[in-house]
């Protein structure tokens, strides 16, 4: 009995000596069948290493992003105001961090580093107030932290908005801005809540590109329209009922030697039910016979909270 060794698996190759007696044959039959018996198994073998390979390839390609969430910046507050004031707004803003914070630390995506208790600009930013003073320090916090991203946000009293700006630790520069008007009345922030959630999805969306599957469809039986829609988005994705969502496909179009991913609109529908930490139940209300279309071809659907 010999056997090979290939790349970490013992592969069998039966031998057996040639004599001319009465028992050639049986003695063929049987070493010919072990053989097939072990060829077929080490076939098995190979093919689950591979397949292991691709899926320990493919984690690695979904490596989570590390963002680093630092205390607000409300520094522009108006100290003009009666304390009462003053005290509320602080509070409205103060908020904002734990905000952002529980949003993002309950998807898989990311792993957030909480700073929320370290000012990041510190006395810095009062010595020496150019940008790129602040930028160079906020990358260089990152870098200790070792983040892949740091999330610095800040109120900005002129403009009456909110502002979250991402830094790309990696190449020091900003990869990613964004801000929402806030509702001042009688110089009061109101409604900060809802604010900064329709910032985070704007930032997912036009930051990050990040969306989710679409299950399958949840109508006991299949017709010309798609009625309801399982999606993998949950509460750990801070969704709700009655928010919208658009439902696309990812085209391929070739642009001269390249091809590129296009992302196709088909559909709307409202979350109807929130079902437990990952999925929720979306009613269509536009685009139904197209999501049908689709679903029947077994081509993946992706959605994302619509964000006005």
């Amino acid at each position: 009995m010999r056997s090979l060794y290939f790349c970490g698996i013992f592969l069998y190759r039966p031998t057996f000596p040639l004599k001319s007696d009465d028992c050639y044959l049986s003695r063929l039959k049987k070493h010919l069948s072990l053989k097939s018996n072990f060829q077929e198994m080490n076939k098995t073998i190979l093919k689950a290493t591979y397949i292991f390979s691709l899926l320990f390839s493919c984690q690695l390609l979904s490596a989570q992003h590390r963002v680093a969430i630092y205390k607000i910046d409300y520094s522009e507050l108006k100290s003009g105001l009666s304390s009462d004031v003053n005290r509320i707004n602080a509070q409205n803003l103060k908020s904002v961090t734990d905000q952002i914070i529980s949003f993002y630390t309950n998807d898989d995506r990311f792993v957030v580093i909480d700073k929320a208790n370290y000012d990041l600009i510190k006395s810095e930013q009062e010595r020496q107030k150019s940008e790129d003073f602040i930028d160079g320090y906020i990358v260089e916090q990152g870098k200790q932290e070792g983040a892949d991203y740091i999330f610095y946000t800040k109120y900005l009293r002129k403009e009456k908005t909110l502002s979250l700006r991402i830094y790309d630790v990696a190449t020091g520069d900003v990869f990613c801005e964004s801000e929402q008007e806030l509702d001042l009345i009688l110089g009061v922030i109101k409604d900060a809540r809802s604010k900064t959630y329709h910032l985070l999805n704007k930032l997912n969306s036009e930051c990050f590109g990040l969306f989710f599957s679409v299950v399958r469809s949840l109508d006991k039986k299949a017709g010309p329209k798609t009625k309801t829609l399982l999606i993998a988005m949950g509460r750990n994705h801070k969704i709700k009922e009655s928010h919208e969502v658009e439902i696309f496909r990812i085209a391929k179009e070739k642009v001269g030697e390249k091809e590129l991913n296009r992302e196709e609109v088909i559909g709307k529908a409202k979350v109807e039910e929130v079902e437990d930490a990952n999925f929720s139940q979306v009613k269509v209300t536009k685009g139904g016979e197209q999501i049908a279309s689709h679903l029947k071809n077994n081509e993946q659907l992706y959605c994302r909270i619509i964000v006005d």
